[in-house]
């Protein structure tokens, strides 16, 4: 304790003056208080799960994350095609986390969804319960500023193929929680928060939170709607919101605009702020172009009405990558897109399109092989 209090500090205060020296992580400041005390220091959170996660605002979240399995190509590549199959012992004897997948997944399998009907769904939910955990932690902080200083997650890459925290896994192939990372932690944010006043419930009022971390002032369009799991509007309207620079407008109630649900089960919150990239050719955006987007469902997955998604696609070839073109003939909901083949990159991914809406995806390949490779695709 003492090489951690006094030592380490004074050498470090000696050497280099232009930055502080933290004892530990976690730390709460104090020997007197709990290493993970939210009020004090930075915390660790692994005791917070998915939504749980808006149940706390720490100081400085130093970690946090949740657990998926890698890419399916990925997993062919190191385990065969007969690992790939619920249960197989050639994945669990990769699963280090403490409880195996009866801790790490099947709770959180069972709360979200409806029984995986085969491996590539099973693969595709556990991914996507990894998206949802990152995106959900990242954007609640981000919406709660004047407390919260920053977030750091666990972790970024890995160094074998199995069950990990990482949103890259070990073939450097991103995972669905890659690019929704990448989509909570960009520098202007659209998301939807329980930050409103309390009721009488002890919950929070939904508000439409952007977060601007720009040097610039953000005149942000915000478009609200009110939509069926059909992707129907039910209720739409705007208002113009003036966002400070390095600010955060918390302003904008919903149910002013749109109204409150009237059947929670099948009905959500969809929130757009467009871009002039949003706008070309059929509402499709530019590759690798992400929407500034916000959805909020009242009810979870498996407590929906069930419906079948519809899309359209077509793949084109540049000189150096291929495209792929999506085109939603209704509501498509976190659509995740895999080549089966030696694919790097995939991207934008795991998105989510009203219908008539288009995404252009830019797809990138090892090796030099001229033909099409076949997709996988997952959607609800």
């Amino acid at each position: 304790i003492r090489y951690w209090s006094e030592i380490l500090p004074r050498v470090c205060a000696e050497l280099d003056t232009t930055r502080a020296y933290w004892t530990d992580s976690p730390w709460s400041g104090s020997l007197e208080r709990h290493a993970n005390d939210p009020d004090h220091g930075d915390r660790h959170t692994w005791d917070l799960k998915l939504d749980a996660y808006r149940t706390m605002v720490p100081r400085f979240t130093s970690e946090f994350g949740h657990q998926g399995p890698p890419n399916m190509e990925s997993l062919r590549e190191a385990l065969g095609e007969e690992a790939l199959r619920i249960g197989a012992p050639e994945l669990a004897v990769r699963q280090r986390a403490w409880g195996g997948d009866e801790a790490q997944y099947a709770p959180y399998l069972a709360a979200a969804f409806r029984p995986a009907r085969d491996f590539g769904e099973w693969l595709w939910q556990a991914q996507l319960l990894q998206a949802r955990a990152m995106e959900t932690q990242i954007t609640w902080l981000r919406a709660n500023p004047d407390r919260n200083a920053g977030s750091l997650f666990w972790q970024l890459n890995d160094v074998w193929t199995g069950h990990s925290w990482s949103v890259v896994d070990a073939r450097m192939r991103p995972k669905p929680a890659y690019h929704a990372v990448r989509r909570a932690a960009a520098p202007r944010l659209v998301t939807v928060q329980p930050v409103g006043p309390a009721g009488e419930d002890g919950g929070h009022a939904l508000r439409v939170v952007l977060v601007n971390d720009m040097p610039s002032k953000w005149a942000a369009n915000v478009i609200v709607r009110r939509i069926d799991v059909h992707g129907r509007t039910l209720a739409e309207g705007q208002c113009g919101v003036l966002v400070r620079p390095r600010g955060m407008d918390a302003s904008i109630d919903p149910f002013d605009i749109v109204g409150p649900p009237g059947d929670p089960r099948s009905e959500g919150l969809v929130v757009d702020v467009p871009s002039q990239d949003d706008a070309i050719g059929e509402e499709m955006p530019l590759a690798n172009h992400d929407r500034m987007r916000a959805w909020w469902w009242w009810a979870a997955d498996r407590d929906q009405p069930e419906v079948t998604p519809k899309f359209d696609v077509s793949m084109g070839k540049s000189i150096a990558d291929r495209s792929v073109q999506i085109h939603a003939r209704t509501l498509v909901r976190d659509l995740w897109v895999e080549p089966a083949c030696d694919w790097v990159e995939c991207s934008p991914n795991l998105v989510s399109l009203l219908p008539g809406e288009r995404a252009h995806l830019v797809l990138r390949v090892r090796g030099s092989d001229a033909g099409a490779p076949v997709l996988r695709m997952h959607a609800h």
